[in-house]
């Protein structure tokens, strides 16, 4: 799981749209993992959900996890001051 997540990484961080990608791994937990992704746009988003590598990794999930990954996405919110 781990190399598939990082040969996700470096081909998402090639991507125009993308403004940071991040890969963690749970201190606790091992083989818990977590990205942070930051994009320009959610069209960059929608383009990067269709990538082949963004394929190539969904299509050897299934056989790598317990269970399936959850996906959250997020705003910024603005600074109130």
């Amino acid at each position: 799981m781990l190399a598939a997540l990082r040969d996700n990484m470096l081909a998402s961080r090639r991507e125009p749209g993308c403004v940071r990608y991040e890969l963690a791994q749970s201190l606790g937990a091992p083989d818990e993992f977590v990205t942070i992704e930051e994009w320009r746009s959610e069209a960059d988003v929608d383009a990067h959900m269709q990538t082949p590598h963004v394929a190539a990794l969904l299509a050897k999930v299934p056989a790598l996890v317990a269970a399936p990954p959850e996906i959250r996405s997020y705003r910024t919110l603005p600074d109130p001051s």
